[in-house]
């Protein structure tokens, strides 16, 4: 008799816990200061980034370490939505970081019957989807004829829906964030190219000759095209770009699998893709 009665304190207590720990999550002020120490993590973060002292190894663990809180920040803001609670503090959070985030989660946090999704703030925000919505995971790529390094026309077609993965890496020379993410790049291309994995690099250049340098200097012994239109390159339309560094990864049949791999997000998805 004592044990069931101990049981069902135990229950009781434990149902009593669950119900103040749900009351606390459903409290706007809980997830407002979560967001907030989420927030200023990654600011703490983004000022150490700019300590131009820092050596390679240490802004890659800066890397990881933001790369980790900005996954930690959107959790919360989707929890932010989810919960209803404060109208005008969910259009805050979803106008800050709805820029920073893929198409999948912007889906849950502007969805289209959001009372925030038509108004007249949110117009950029749904350009951006749009753009977004263009190299989604599921769409078939779409085939663009450039010039190679030899003047000669190519196309997208000549390597994607081959039977092989193909990233399609959209660049340009000026790019410092695209220098700086190449080493990546390059790793993956020496890792599993002879696993049938493919490179074509879509340039942003005006510049032929700072292409051609800037190709030869990295190192990045794949495919190059490029129609040195800059911005108004035929890929920002097709694809959505709306800043570089960009990529979307092609599988065998031609159907885009993902979107803007960062650094070893790219390694982690070949990994999975060849069982590495």
């Amino acid at each position: 008799m004592k044990r069931i009665v101990f049981l069902i304190m135990v229950a009781l207590v434990s149902t009593f816990a669950m119900a103040q720990a749900e009351t606390i999550r459903t409290n706007p002020d809980f997830w407002k200061s979560k967001y907030t120490k989420a927030i200023n993590h990654i600011s703490e973060i983004s000022q150490k980034f700019a300590n131009e002292e820092l050596d390679k190894e240490q802004k890659d663990l800066l890397i990881k370490e933001y790369n980790k809180a900005e996954e930690e920040l959107i959790s919360i803001a989707k929890e932010v939505v989810k919960s209803g609670d404060d109208p005008e503090f969910i259009e805050e959070v979803v106008m800050q970081i709805g820029g920073m985030v893929d198409y999948e989660d912007l889906l849950v946090l502007m969805p289209k019957d959001a009372p925030y999704f038509n108004k007249p703030d949110f117009k950029g925000l749904r350009l951006h989807m749009e753009m977004l919505a263009k190299r989604a995971p599921g769409v078939i790529y779409t085939d663009l004829k450039m010039q190679d390094m030899n003047g000669k026309e190519r196309s997208l077609s000549e390597w994607c829906a081959k039977g092989n993965y193909v990233l399609v890496d959209f660049w340009a020379s000026w790019c410092r964030p695209c220098r700086e993410e190449m080493p990546n790049v390059v790793e993956a291309y020496k890792r599993y190219h002879d696993k049938g994995f493919d490179v074509v690099g879509v340039s942003y250049d005006t510049d032929k000759e700072a292409w051609r340098k800037a190709v030869n200097d990295l190192g990045l012994s794949w495919h190059h095209i490029s129609d040195f239109k800059g911005w108004d390159c035929a890929a920002t339309f097709v694809y959505g770009i709306e800043g570089i560094p960009a990529n979307i990864l092609v599988d065998p049949t031609g159907k885009i699998v993902a979107s803007d791999l960062r650094a070893e997000g790219l390694l982690e998805k070949l990994a999975e893709i060849y069982k590495d």
